[in-house]
């Protein structure tokens, strides 16, 4: 396997070495950004979810208080 990248720098130089390694590092930093944007989605729609329930239970403690001015 190594002779095999060995005789394509030896014929091309390193610029296929330069060009796979720069395919590799952005297609690692892309998938890892993929991960953290992911992550940040799920978070975010726990936490408006978490909001909602807040928001609804505030509104039937109103309601009973408007309940008992009135």
């Amino acid at each position: 396997m190594s002779r095999f990248f060995l005789m394509i720098l030896e014929k091309y130089g390193l610029g296929v070495l330069n060009l796979s390694l720069l395919i590799f590092v952005s297609w690692k930093l892309f998938t890892n950004h993929l991960k953290h944007i992911s992550n940040t989605l799920k978070e975010n729609g726990n936490k408006l979810e978490n909001l909602d329930n807040k928001v609804d239970k505030l509104g039937e403690r109103i309601s009973k208080v408007e309940g008992i001015v009135s």
